[in-house]
């Protein structure tokens, strides 16, 4: 009967930080109006979310990402990478939600214009 409770408890603990992360989550996104492109660590691109266009990457092993801005969403359409998960990321505007293309060391992250340098740095 104790072990029960004990159980109970710690189900009703892990349920409750899941909701609190979901929720903490929620809070955090929010949408961006930049578009910063890193690959291997280095801004390369910053363009504005509200400009339709597609930029081709080259990486140095070979690869490249295409990723594209269009109605206020960027994703990467195209990837040389062998598993896709870049792509199958899909369109996001949301500044809790980078894009990450590892074989390639592509980071595509949503910012805020009014964010400053060392804002941008943490991530």
């Amino acid at each position: 009967m104790k072990q029960n409770r004990v159980w109970l408890l710690i189900i009703a603990a892990i349920l409750l930080l899941s909701v609190a992360a979901v929720i903490l989550i929620q809070l955090m996104q929010q949408n961006g109006d930049i578009v910063e492109i890193y690959q291997d660590g280095d801004l390369i691109y910053t363009l504005p979310l509200d400009e339709d266009q597609s930029v081709r990457i080259e990486a140095e092993q070979g690869g490249y990402n295409v990723v594209t801005i269009l109605q206020g969403q960027v994703w990467v359409s195209e990837s040389s990478c062998p598993d896709q998960v870049c792509v199958h990321h899909g369109p996001t505007c949301e500044t809790a939600d980078p894009i990450v293309c590892l074989p390639n060391k592509l980071v595509v992250r949503v910012v805020h214009a009014e964010e400053g340098p060392l804002d941008r740095v943490t991530g």
